[in-house]
């Protein structure tokens, strides 16, 4: 959802968000925005340049049963998550 504007791109999250819980199916997103993946994922996986792998894994819970991509922004939960990963990624960068 990179290309569109802010307002687009939420609505088009909470349409993909509603679809995969409509449809009770799994779903894989590739995406390179933190906030995208926090949003609209239960589980995050930080991956490793070839062969590394899955380098760490996020578990994301809200306790909440409104996941609503954009609500979920505003949730006080948000921010730590987003720095944990944000964190996990600089470490990966740092060291190649």
């Amino acid at each position: 959802f990179a290309a569109l504007d802010f307002y687009t791109k939420l609505r088009l999250e909470d349409e993909f968000w509603n679809i995969v819980q409509k449809k009770k199916k799994s779903a894989i997103l590739v995406t390179h925005d933190i906030d995208e993946a926090i949003a609209i994922s239960h589980r995050i996986l930080i991956m490793g340049n070839s062969p590394d792998g899955i380098v760490k894994e996020f578990e994301i819970d809200f306790g909440t049963q409104d996941r609503s991509p954009d609500l979920l922004r505003g949730h006080p939960k948000f921010a730590d998550y987003f720095n944990s990963i944000w964190s996990e990624l600089k470490e990966k960068t740092k060291n190649g």
